[in-house]
């Protein structure tokens, strides 16, 4: 394929830092590192930055060279391999830290020498590959001073518009609606939405139409690259502004810009600023464009919303969204008006029309496919194949969707995340969680060494840009929360990502139509590092993965138990597929084999199960050999339900950031505070014993979000209350601290318990904390710490009987709730006593003795809102409606 070879240069620049960091780790931890191993890695390190140069290049570069191809191909394979061995080294210091203990490596040695030599020697190709790129006619170099197949015109007439008939009344509207505000100099309208989905068609059938309201209209198209000179001139020419012959000459900006505005002075226009990428620059473009007569507008056009609202005025947005199928089918049919003589094309067409993302440009292609023949075969076959295969040549459509890809150029890990996604198939429910960890997993998110940014956060980010540029679409329901969500990507751009990764991303999904019937071996491509592939289709592909050792990400889709054929082999065949697997990053798995696979000690990433695992109530064991993952960053095992257990010394695993499991399966972790890298515990139990005591958490800063540290009551001594350091959790936004009653008197009087107050007043959280739970404290003070909680928002007192009031060193704007009703009471009568004397007629003794009645011991009462319930008693059900009733009685 004539398409651009990605081969990321960060990867690069991040693997020479992880061999300096192997060389410093080596001084620091002696492991056994033969001089002839040092000295290997350094010329490493050496070959690493002469190509890394030339690898940035390479990015770019579009390349009909097959032997530039295949050079580059081998370059990128390499450099994988290097950082295989080199993990390997690393390894060993991890192995080291947790189990102190030396492993020689010889055969690692010799990996390390054959990778190294063959860097060399790709490395002193690199002239050859530079010249070559400079005589290569699709290189960028070549072809800047050729037209941008990008810049449209408006065209002499008005083209015909299928399915936007509404969307074209409400822009009209805009560029005709007055303009309310008289400090609003030039209106602009922003048209947003994702490439392909029409807006350029859009903007040319409303340019034509509104030629009887704007007596002057000029179409400029922006594109990426811009300089405001160009844009001027282009203006004056597209609004046939008299100007001088010599205007290519003028050089000062003022002169052009003077033209511009003596043309567009005390005139009523229409400018349409087509495919803007960016807002830099623009101000000063449209400051000459402030002078026409009232009604003059800008229609903007745009793949970036960020950049719409920042250029439009008085909100006036409008975010083009994709067709529908049957508007799809529409547009659809009229290209190909010969479907109604056979039924059987009709059927077929409405399902590729399904599949085609609502983009009219999409359609379109497809539309120009299926008039080549007018067989059913034909068109089963187009609606099985990537649509970038079906344009040929590849040209409108292929261009325009990539530009969306290609405005990632200096960001290679954002590319690689789009890459990555076509692993899985088009109608795949993407969850932000989960694909955010398998990128953290494959090395994709990479904070700088300065930087205090997570990896989650690198992807998150990613991820809502994705979704900002319709790369992804939400898949609403009324029951989705926020955390819940999922999205299925564009099918145009989930194609690109396919088109664009073949080789290296292989899935086989048998229903999309691509791969016929299940009757025969699957190939998987050479360079194959990632596959995704059903259960069914293992035995067919056990041959092809046997002899892949290298691959990064192997998922397995679907359950043992659908199987048709033998499970048993199904089981052992992948039981042996993995024992020959030495590099895996990513493994998912529907369930659990048999087997150890200590080989898998560079996993990062390891999902197991599914929610309908649950046929049965046996526990699940999670093996053994799990426990020397030290690289292993997401674990995430989903049985149903089943009782779940971990493997001894899974808490050797400092690396691991996830641990989806039954909240309770963590409270079984002994020596937890070892596993420094966690992100998350939802409940921490305090046990008496060494390894379950508080102080565990002391070395767990990573924790975010919510934590609950129950059974306070087991605390020790009070120097492992502040051991556990809660005020060093910086992430934490929610805290409990919990005592749990129920023990009888003779187990009380044989332990010796601590007072609540001294342990509370050790736990002090940290001080950006936003809300703050205590529940079955029996002390009878507020720690000292609480009005240092400057971020506090809400405080929750539940069954904390001897608080006799509220607390006094809290800000008025925290909201407290407590079921005590002495608090709640005494909180109304210490909150703006004032305002409750003036407001009811009645005296404070009878309101008091009123509220002293009706107050259960079972009512929350929300202090924080006490201003708003002080005219009124305070009943169960106290309501707007039952007040009113209560005033007139």
């Amino acid at each position: 394929m004539a398409v651009g070879l990605l081969v990321a240069g960060w990867f690069v620049s991040v693997l020479i830092s992880k061999v300096a960091d192997l060389l410093n780790e080596n001084a620091k931890y002696k492991i056994n590192c033969q001089k002839k191993i040092i000295s290997n890695l350094e010329d490493l390190k050496q070959a690493l930055n002469e190509i890394e140069s030339t690898i940035g290049i390479a990015e770019q570069i579009e390349l009909n060279n097959g032997p530039l191809q295949e050079w580059l191909h081998n370059l990128k394979s390499s450099v994988y391999d290097a950082e295989d061995v080199v993990d390997n080294f690393t390894y060993d210091v991890l192995e080291k830290k947790v189990k102190g203990s030396k492993r020689k490596r010889g055969g690692d040695a010799v990996e390390l020498d054959n990778i190294v030599k063959k860097l060399q020697g790709l490395a002193k190709g690199t002239d050859r590959f530079l010249a070559a790129v400079k005589h290569n006619d699709n290189s960028k170099a070549n072809n800047q001073h050729t037209t941008d197949w990008r810049v449209k015109a408006p065209g002499n007439s008005k083209p015909t518009l299928v399915g936007r008939e509404s969307e074209a009344v409400a822009l009209a509207s805009l560029l005709l609606e007055p303009v309310s505000n008289s400090e609003e100099i030039l209106p602009i309208i922003s048209m947003f939405g994702v490439a392909g989905v029409g807006k350029t068609a859009l903007a040319r059938f409303t340019y034509h139409d509104m030629e009887s309201h704007f007596p002057i209209r000029g179409w400029v198209s922006v594109t990426h690259k811009f300089d405001v000179k160009s844009l001027t001139i282009k203006c004056i020419e597209s609004c046939s502004i008299k100007r001088p012959r010599d205007l290519y000459q003028i050089q000062s900006l003022d002169t052009i810009q003077g033209i511009l505005k003596e043309g567009l002075g005390g005139q009523k226009f229409l400018i349409v600023l087509h495919d803007v990428w960016s807002d830099e620059g623009l101000d000063e473009f449209l400051e000459p464009l402030r002078v026409g007569l009232e009604g003059s507008k800008v229609l903007v056009t745009t793949r970036h919303e960020s950049v719409a609202t920042k250029l439009s005025t008085s909100g006036r947005l409008m975010h083009l969204k994709g067709l529908k199928s049957d508007e799809c089918w529409n547009l659809l049919s009229k290209l190909v008006p010969y479907h109604n003589q056979k039924p059987e094309l009709e059927n077929i067409g409405k399902k590729i029309a399904k599949r085609l993302g609502g983009l009219p440009l999409v359609v379109e292609t497809i539309g120009r496919a299926l008039q080549k023949e007018r067989s059913e075969d034909h068109w089963l076959g187009v609606m099985a194949s990537n649509i970038y295969e079906v344009e040929q040549p590849r040209n409108r459509l292929f261009r325009t969707i990539r530009l969306s890809y290609e405005d990632y150029s200096t960001d290679g890990p954002r590319q690689q995340c789009f890459l990555s996604c076509s692993l899985f198939s088009s109608d795949h429910k993407f969850r932000e969680t989960e694909l955010v960890r398998i990128w953290m997993a494959l090395g994709f998110l990479q904070p700088t060494a300065t930087s205090k940014t997570t990896m989650e956060a690198i992807g998150s980010c990613y991820f809502n840009e994705f979704v900002k540029e319709n790369f992804f679409v939400e898949v609403k329901t009324e029951s989705t929360t926020p955390a819940e969500a999922t999205y299925e990507m564009n099918v145009a751009f989930h194609h690109l990502a396919e088109f664009l990764s073949h080789g290296e991303y292989f899935r086989v999904d048998y229903k999309e139509g691509r791969y016929g019937t299940r009757n025969s071996n699957i190939a998987i491509p050479y360079r194959a590092r990632h596959v995704c592939l059903d259960v069914n289709d293992l035995v067919m592909a056990s041959v092809s993965l046997k002899s892949k050792p290298n691959l990064r990400t192997l998922i397995i889709t679907d359950e043992f138990s659908s199987c048709p054929k033998d499970a048993n082999l199904v089981l052992s065949t992948l039981e042996e597929i993995l024992k020959v697997q030495k590099y895996l990053r990513v493994l998912g798995l529907p369930d659990l084999i048999d087997g150890s696979f200590n080989n898998l000690r560079h996993l990062r990433y390891f999902k197991v199960g599914s929610p309908s695992n649950a046929n049965n109530t046996n526990a699940v064991s999670l093996p053994e050999w799990l426990r020397k993952c030290y690289y292993l960053q997401t674990l995430a095992a989903e049985f149903g339900g089943k009782p779940l257990s971990l493997p001894k010394h899974i808490n050797r695993l400092r690396m691991l950031r996830w641990l989806d499991t039954k909240p309770e399966t963590v409270h079984t972790i002994p020596g937890i505070g070892t596993m420094i890298s966690l992100q998350e515990v939802a409940e921490f139990h305090v046990q008496r014993k060494g390894a379950f005591g508080i102080d565990q958490l002391e070395q767990m800063n990573e924790l975010k979000g919510h934590l609950c540290i129950s059974h306070l009551e087991n605390v020790g001594n009070l120097v492992d209350a502040k051991n556990a350091k809660l005020d060093k959790k910086e992430h934490l936004h929610s805290l409990e601290l919990r005592w749990c009653q129920g023990k009888d008197a003779n187990q009380k009087k044989k332990e010796k318990n601590l007072s609540h107050d001294s342990v509370l007043e050790e736990l002090m959280p940290p001080s950006r904390i936003r809300n703050l739970k205590i529940t079955g404290y029996m002390g009878a003070n507020y720690p000292s710490w609480l009005g240092k909680l400057k971020s506090l928002e809400r405080l929750t007192l539940e069954n904390c009987k001897n608080l006799l009031s509220p607390p006094g060193e809290l800000k008025d704007e925290v909201e407290i709730t407590s079921n005590n009703p002495r608090v709640a009471l005494s909180s109304f009568m210490s909150h703006d006593a004032q305002l409750y004397k003036n407001f009811t007629p009645e005296t404070d003794a009878e309101i008091m003795r009123r509220n002293e009645r009706q107050v259960s011991s079972e009512t929350s009462v929300k202090i924080g809102t006490a201003r708003r319930k002080l005219a009124w008693p305070l009943w169960k059900d106290d309501t707007h409606k039952s007040r009113n009733k209560r005033q007139k009685v």
